[in-house]
């Protein structure tokens, strides 16, 4: 067994090597499929921020916000095998969905999307959030 906290192409490739992986590990890894990136925002706050969803969901520690209903969850899927930027984040992204951002290079992208996320939440769950926000990080794997 080998447990490792970097992703397998990595690990395989860079780190291991070819020549100890083997030339049939090495090509799986280059076909490995990476499934769903993620981007985190994470925010110090100057103070708590009540949910438009009520008392009972101010008392979450942790809230995964999408959308309503199953094919809201089946377009935002749809949307970032497209590379295209939803709710959840593709690899490499090819436009937006939204229409917000005209980038497509993470590194140019981050911050403006994470505004663009800020906002929506904001207006669709969190009203006052982005006037409490002290500081902000943005965690990727992308």
């Amino acid at each position: 067994m080998i447990a490792s906290n970097v992703d397998p192409r990595h690990l395989a490739l860079d780190l291991l090597g070819e020549a100890l992986v083997g030339e049939g590990i090495a090509g799986k890894i280059r076909r490995y499929d990476w499934g769903q990136s993620f981007f985190g925002i994470y925010l110090a706050l100057d103070s708590p921020v009540p949910y438009r969803a009520g008392s009972d969901a101010d008392q979450a520690g942790y809230v995964h916000i999408g959308g309503p209903s199953l094919d809201d969850l089946a377009e935002t899927i749809a949307h970032a095998r497209a590379g295209l930027l939803p709710k959840f984040v593709p690899y490499r992204v090819t436009g937006d969905a939204g229409g917000r951002i005209r980038a497509t290079h993470w590194d140019d992208i981050k911050e403006s999307y994470a505004d663009a996320v800020i906002d929506m939440l904001s207006k669709e769950y969190l009203p006052g959030l982005r006037d409490r926000i002290i500081v902000r990080s943005i965690a990727t794997r992308l």
